[in-house]
């Protein structure tokens, strides 16, 4: 099988000192479109997760390598849009984005035919990077006119409809068939066409009713989202041989690959964080059991 990997590119750090500022101080005040459940401050997990709750149909369409997807102009337009002057809103892109490595310069990443204002003739045209402050918000801004689109051809369908970051997620608890899931995904391929963008076709997915409805790694088919079995089997097995005697946190931490005691207890209490957000009372029981391990000083 092969492997998949994201190049996550940091800024220095002073390219990271503007961006920040950019970010704080201009793109966070810009709420993205309702049907963006990442990278904003309203955004959680559970609210995400919870508009699909009660789900008999769940489709899922992922976007193919999708901050790469999200070209300069496209980042331009946003500052344009906020009212900064073109030749101003190029040089802000231009601090959002990143060139192509030379093994990537591909057609995908053309030159620039008609650069604004005459400047920087024949560069290449940047894109969104991982890892910079100001990428996420951006590609939500940047999104949001595909996302009204999406969201108008869900009602169409009948179904509900968000976005996290490059999954997209359509729901129903009404009736439907697979024939109008299939028909309806290759409407969701168009658009993104439409707009620039790729689906990542192996990764999308049409559950049925009877299948297991998992939406960012929570069950909806019920009327609110819960743990899921799998989530809650690994930190109990976690927590077993935590509290033998025989094993305990530093045979534990070795046995499952963690660098040190700190890393797994400061995994485990994420883990249980996020199982309180979800279920408190399992979450406390949870973070209980954790603390009252005996570990090492």
């Amino acid at each position: 099988m092969s492997r998949r990997y994201r190049t996550i590119c940091i800024p220095d750090p002073e390219l990271k000192k503007v961006q920040r500022w950019l970010q704080q101080h201009v793109l966070s005040k810009i709420a993205p479109h309702r049907a963006s459940t990442a990278y904003f401050k309203r955004d959680t997990i559970f609210e995400a997760a919870a508009r699909h709750a009660g789900a008999r149909w769940l489709v899922k369409v992922d976007i193919e390598r999708f901050f790469e997807s999200i070209k300069e102009p496209y980042v331009a337009s946003v500052f344009e849009r906020l009212g900064y002057p073109d030749l101003l809103s190029f040089q802000l892109a231009r601090l959002c984005t990143r060139l192509p490595s030379l093994k990537s310069r591909k057609d995908v990443f053309r030159r620039r035919s008609n650069p604004i204002g005459g400047v920087m003739q024949n560069d290449w045209i940047g894109f969104l990077p991982q890892g910079a402050p100001t990428s996420p918000h951006l590609a939500n801004l940047v999104m949001r006119r595909f996302d009204r689109r999406m969201t108008s051809l869900s009602r169409e369908s009948g179904l509900r409809y968000s976005r996290y970051s490059d999954d997209m997620i359509f729901s129903t608890s009404g009736a439907f068939t697979r024939e109008g899931a299939e028909d309806f995904i290759h409407q969701v391929y168009d658009v993104l066409g439409a707009h620039g963008f790729e689906a990542n076709r192996t990764k999308t997915s049409i559950a049925a009713p009877g299948a297991r409805k998992v939406v960012l790694g929570l069950l909806v088919d019920r009327d609110r989202p819960r743990l899921t079995r799998n989530f809650r089997a690994n930190i109990e097995t976690h927590l077993h041989f935590l509290e033998r005697e025989d094993v305990g946190p530093v045979r534990h931490a070795t046995a499952r690959g963690f660098d040190s005691v700190i890393g797994l207890r400061n995994h485990l209490m994420g883990q249980i964080a996020f199982a309180r957000q979800i279920d408190r009372c399992y979450g406390d029981r949870l973070r209980s059991r954790v603390l009252a391990v005996d570990w090492p000083a």
